[in-house]
């Protein structure tokens, strides 16, 4: 998962075609992400995992973990192509799985017994099974980015949904040393390396692993590289540029904006059945939201990023534009809605809206 990168070649305008598909591509994706990682259901922590506080140490060993992968890829990766090709196929072939199957079982919706109802679940994996091979062969065939886009599309939905943010605490540490993280690669790395690490790692592209084989047996087959899934890309329809956003800038923000997601869910009372409430409440009770607001703060905080590389014409650390856009609008409400400490601690996600419902309005 490379994140930290945000480029754009030059253009006259700074709303065209790949740079409005990033920002459309990026805000359809945290909103499928979010949708899917709040529908699991939450697994509260244990007694051993609450008393083990979150500290900058954790926080910490994710950018020295993600350091060490992404210098791994950037002076390895010509002697493990192969084998990042075939983890990459892997990985993303599980993704895309978990998330057609959910999809297509839903194209069902009738009540069947219990005998017809495993008889469907069966066939809609089946089917999943069928086009999740369809479009990973897709993938490797024909390198295409729209296919190369939805397989970092699937990773980014499974990676919101399997990892859970405790805290804001937990949030606001762990973005600080990421945003930290990615100054460090994307503007201190030329200067170390003579290369950008960040920008070089997410745009090589490893040799057609059908190529290889095909060699092998005497035959004489000439596919396209294949670009692995770590970014969203979509290129210009005037020129050969492309607009670029890493995984990680991404699904980083995502996670906090799902743990807003929940809080929210926590602290709403669930409305009688009759009294459905007009669209002015449900749109104001959006705008009053955690949620709302770190999803706007993610906006602003993309847009500034794709700003700032259209104007410097250069690579950018997209975190260092979203952290404080994605973090400080939720903190400013949870401050003037006088549920800081439930907010910032996590009370209501590891105790439950009873422990606190003296506090809840």
């Amino acid at each position: 998962m490379e994140n930290g990168e945000t480029t754009s070649m030059p253009s006259t305008l700074l709303v065209n075609a790949d740079t409005l598909g990033i920002f459309v591509v990026a805000i359809a994706t945290i909103w499928h992400a979010v949708y899917r990682a709040v529908s699991l259901p939450l697994v509260r922590p244990t007694e051993s995992t609450q008393d083990t506080p979150w500290s900058w140490k954790h926080a910490l060993f994710v950018p020295l973990l993600a350091s060490c992968a992404l210098l791994v890829a950037y002076f390895f990766f010509d002697y493990l192509q192969f084998l990042y090709v075939i983890f990459n196929a892997s990985i993303a072939a599980f993704c895309v799985f978990l998330t057609l199957q959910p999809l297509i079982r839903r194209c069902d919706r009738k009540p069947l017994p219990p005998t017809q109802a495993h008889v469907s679940a069966v066939f809609a994996t089946l089917i999943s099974f069928v086009v999740t091979g369809f479009i990973i062969l897709r993938w490797i065939l024909t390198a295409s980015w729209v296919v190369t886009d939805f397989l970092a599309f699937c990773l980014c939905a499974f990676f919101v949904s399997a990892l859970r943010l405790p805290s804001a605490k937990a949030a606001s540490m762990l973005f600080v040393a990421l945003m930290f993280y990615d100054i460090f690669w994307v503007f201190i790395s030329p200067i170390l390396f003579q290369k950008n690490v960040m920008v070089t790692v997410a745009v090589q592209e490893a040799p057609n692993p059908v190529n290889q084989l095909a060699h092998k047996l005497s035959y004489s087959v000439n596919l396209p590289s294949v670009a692995l899934p770590v970014k969203i890309e979509i290129p210009s329809p005037i020129d050969q540029s492309a607009a670029m956003l890493g995984l990680g800038d991404i699904v980083v923000p995502a996670l906090f904006i799902a743990y807003c997601k929940r809080v929210d869910e926590a602290m709403t009372r669930p409305r009688p059945a009759h009294q459905p409430g007009s669209l002015l409440h449900a749109l104001r009770t959006f705008w009053r939201s955690l949620y709302c607001r770190s999803l706007l703060g993610f906006s602003l905080g993309l847009f500034l990023a794709i700003y700032m590389s259209e104007l410097f014409d250069a690579p950018q650390p997209a975190l260092i534009y979203l952290v404080p856009c994605v973090l400080l609008p939720p903190f400013a409400l949870a401050v003037r809605m006088g549920r800081w400490n439930l907010f910032w601690s996590g009370a209501l996600l590891h105790e439950g809206a009873a422990a606190v419902g003296e506090e809840l309005v």
